[in-house]
């Protein structure tokens, strides 16, 4: 129901939210005897503080999809491949990934450095967030790496030769003219790069 016009309205009395008419609620302390043989004093579950994982959602400044390397096994290269967005799955992006020799760890795999990332008790996949953990020998990563600078070098050096003119003998690039507006010059500059702490 809207407010009648033309009737003015008075202050708004604001909740102090400390002010409470309720009573606080009572901690019931766990008993420490008279739990039967084998069952804990907890109840169903032992709690989870005595035995933590303690992984990488702890380490200051880094995110819950972190992957410390320490944890990556010597000769594997680890990453997050997208299985899913908004819950549907995208089956067509990780095609492409599992033809590049990367296939989903599971929990257990990699002597259990992961599982930290799951429930305790967790079967199949480790996925977090729609993110599927996945691994590969280390030297398919080098030599995708390697791949994927040498076509860089090549574009840059296609857009180099489009700019200088070389090979556009047709439209004229040839030209004295086009040779004395036509070259590109080089710089380094640099830049700081932050690196992981070891």
């Amino acid at each position: 129901m809207a407010w009648p016009k033309g009737v003015k309205r008075g202050p708004r009395k604001v909740k102090d939210p400390t002010m409470t008419t309720e009573p606080p609620p009572t901690v019931v302390q766990p008993a420490s005897k008279g739990f039967a043989k084998g069952q804990s004093r907890w109840g169903a579950a032992d709690p989870n503080w005595e035995t933590p994982n303690v992984g990488a959602e702890d380490d200051v400044g880094m995110g819950k999809l972190h992957i410390p390397k320490e944890l990556v096994p010597d000769g594997f290269d680890v990453q997050y491949i997208t299985d899913s967005v908004y819950g549907k799955e995208v089956p067509q992006h990780r095609a492409g990934f599992e033809r590049k020799g990367w296939t989903p760890v599971h929990a257990g795999d990699l002597e259990g450095s992961f599982d930290y990332l799951v429930p305790k008790g967790h079967k199949g996949e480790i996925n977090v967030d729609g993110l599927v953990l996945m691994y590969r020998p280390k030297h398919l990563s080098d030599k995708a790496k390697a791949r994927d600078q040498r076509l860089a070098r090549e574009q840059v050096a296609i857009k180099e030769q489009a700019l200088t003119g070389q090979g556009l003998d047709v439209l004229g690039g040839d030209h004295p003219s086009a040779r004395k507006s036509n070259f590109i010059n080089r710089s380094v500059e640099r830049i700081e790069v932050v690196r992981d702490k070891d």
